[in-house]
């Protein structure tokens, strides 16, 4: 039972001991700066997709008519 009670006790210490540093803190922020970032290369994809793919259309089409 001793085992059990010094695991605990050193688990509760590095638990008080994230909660007090802030490092804890800057992990979350680099998180959702890292999810922010994902949602606006996400929509600016979704917004320029219609784009490109006319682009590559015209660009299929005046290669096959320069080859034929």
């Amino acid at each position: 039972m001793a085992f059990i009670k010094e695991r605990w006790d050193r688990l509760n210490m590095l638990a008080v001991r994230f909660v007090l540093e802030m490092k804890g803190v800057s992990t979350v922020e680099y998180a959702l700066l890292v999810v922010g970032i994902i949602g606006i290369v996400g929509v600016g994809v979704a917004a320029l997709s219609g784009a490109f793919t006319g682009m590559f259309a015209t660009l299929s089409t005046r290669l096959t008519a320069a080859v034929t």
